[in-house]
Formats: C-alpha cells, structure tokens, sequence
C-alpha cells in the first residue's frame, strides 16, 4: 500500500514501521508490551531519546537492516550489530494516523525514524518476525498477554 505524505513528510493514515532488535529482545518486549526509548548512554540515541523505527522491513537482509541502522557509527559498527543477533527480530508495528504523525524522520540518507519516548503496543496491530538459519524472516505466530 503506498502511504500519502503531506507537506512536512508526514504519513497520512495509518503506515507501518518497524523495530529490529535481537530474538531475546523481541521477547522482552513483547511480554511488556512496550519497547522502551533509546536515551542517550552508549551510543544508542545518536539523535536524542526515542524509540528508533525504520521503514525497512524484515524482507530486506540483516546485513542491509544493520547498515541502515547502524552505519552511521564509527568503523563497521553495524558489522558488530549484525554478528551480535541486532537484526534477527523485527516487530511491524502499525502505527494510527494520530500516533504516525508524531514520528520524526531523521536528517539522513538512511531510513531511520525517531518516536519520542517508549512506543507502547497494546493500542496498536504488531508482529514478529524472527530470522531463520539461512536468514529468511518468518513471522513468529505464538500468542502473548
């Protein structure tokens, strides 16, 4: 589906991003049901506190999600984030037109997007995709409170 942007970049409607992360990550998130802002210890909030959102999905490879996400650091970080399991979990998460309106789209080549504060799922249409053996994401299908 092709998402309309109006005159400041913005979505109209509801547009999915999402948040890749490791499979043990994924799961904490999903049993809180949040996935808690990135703040500004360790390198991880480059461009202030928020959740950091792309809207590359998990169809691409780990390799190409690690250097949009990452590739900004200094080296080959994003070789390390790949290696360590960084890309192996994605959630889709679907964002309605009033919560999509509130992601800011970063100042740079990549797709890199910045929620402020956690972005909580309850209110919202999410999956999981986990990467199998020869790195093919498959949506991960078990139920969570």
């Amino acid at each position: 589906m092709a998402h309309r942007y109006d005159q400041d970049d913005k979505p109209k409607g509801s547009t999915t991003y999402f948040h890749h992360t490791s499979v043990e990550r994924a799961e904490a998130i999903m049993q809180d049901g949040v996935i808690r802002q990135s703040t500004g210890g360790g390198g991880d909030a480059v461009y202030g506190n928020g959740t950091y959102l792309t809207r590359l999905g998990p169809k691409r490879s780990a390799g190409e999600i690690a250097r949009n996400n990452w590739d900004g650091l200094s080296g080959n970080h994003w070789e390390y984030m790949e290696g360590s399991g960084r890309t192996d979990a994605a959630i889709a998460i679907e964002m309605p037109a009033h919560e999509a309106g509130k992601v800011e789209r970063l100042p740079e080549r990549r797709d890199i997007h910045l929620y402020p504060g956690d972005l909580k799922l309850y209110n919202k249409n999410h999956r999981v995709y986990i990467r199998d053996q020869n790195g093919k994401a498959r949506e991960y299908t078990r139920e969570y409170q």
